[in-house]
This record gives structure tokens, sequence and C-alpha cells, in this order.
């Protein structure tokens, strides 16, 4: 014989509309904040990640080994694909058909990641936790961006940040 399923309840206090997606549809909220530091290559405007710090609030940390291979696994695709993943198409075609002209970042392309945790226990999540997924990668291509744009004073308004782009952007020939 079959078990009952079992169904998910929201805790007291929050609804979710699903016909109508209204209400709570996430019952936390992480949040983060990352800082890049780079060296841009005044001649060729090749851009090196020379420093990458982060914090984030994931409530009450269940793991400190996954979160850790979360934040620089998250980190270096988020700065992968600010700097260097450039996905170009013709025709509806992808011009990048393999990892020899679709270029990701190895553990030789980035500093280890600095961060810290802040720990405010979740009253709705397991064990106080909160999400960690994508969060350490949303925040790390804005954060690159800014620190070149910071660099060369002008600003910086697509990714990937490509030495060709760059070039561009500066005006040089």
């Amino acid at each position: 014989e079959c078990e009952e399923e079992a169904t998910y309840r929201y805790p007291p206090g929050f609804s979710w509309d699903k016909d109508n997606h209204r209400g709570d549809a996430y019952l936390e909220y992480a949040g983060g904040a990352n800082v890049v530091e780079v060296a841009v290559d005044p001649i060729t405007c090749a851009v090196e990640v020379t420093g990458v710090w982060a914090a984030f609030d994931v409530g009450t940390p269940v793991d400190d080994r996954l979160i850790a291979g979360q934040v620089q696994g998250g980190m270096a695709q988020g700065l992968g694909y600010a700097a260097m993943e450039a996905l170009e198409t013709r025709n509806g075609r992808p011009l990048q058909c393999s990892l020899t002209d679709y270029i990701l970042p190895t553990c030789l392309d980035l500093p280890p990641v600095t961060y810290r945790l802040l720990e405010a226990e979740s009253p709705a999540g397991p064990f106080g936790a909160r999400g960690m997924g994508e969060l350490t990668l949303v925040g790390a291509a804005p954060a690159l961006a800014a620190a070149v744009e910071d660099a060369l004073g002008r600003p910086v308004t697509r990714l990937p940040v490509t030495p060709e782009y760059l070039l561009e952007l500066v005006g040089h020939d």
C-alpha cells in the first residue's frame, strides 16, 4: 500500500495564492554584498581579478564546508560570466561551440574569496537557515563591472567585460 502523500503547509502568518500569484512566494530572503578588486592593463585592457570579498546573511549555517564550496563556486561562476564567458550567435547558432572557444574560469584565473557569514536565525527556515543557492552568484558580475568602471572612469554597460569591449570603451585603436 502507498502512504498518503504529504502536503506542504505554510507556517502560520504566511500564505501563497498560486492561481493569482500573490502572497509570500518565499518565506525568507537571504542577502549578500560583494566587493571585487581588479587591475586593468592600460594597453591591452586585460582585466585581472586581484581580490574578492563577500558577506552573506544565510541565517543559521547548517554545514560550513558546503557553504565554503558554494561561496567559492558561485563567485567563480559569477566572475567568469562577468569577465570571460562570451557567447555570441550568428543566425541563431552559437559561435562558441566548445570549451576551446567558450572560456570558463579556472582556479588560476581567480584569487580566493574572503567571506563572512552574518548569522541571524531565520524563524521560518529549517534549523534557522535561509537559502544559499544563487546568492553567491548574483552579486559577483556587477561587483566586477563596478570595479572595472572605477578603474577606467567610464561606465561599463554590458557583460562580459572583455578586453575587446574595454578597448572599444576607452577608444584605443
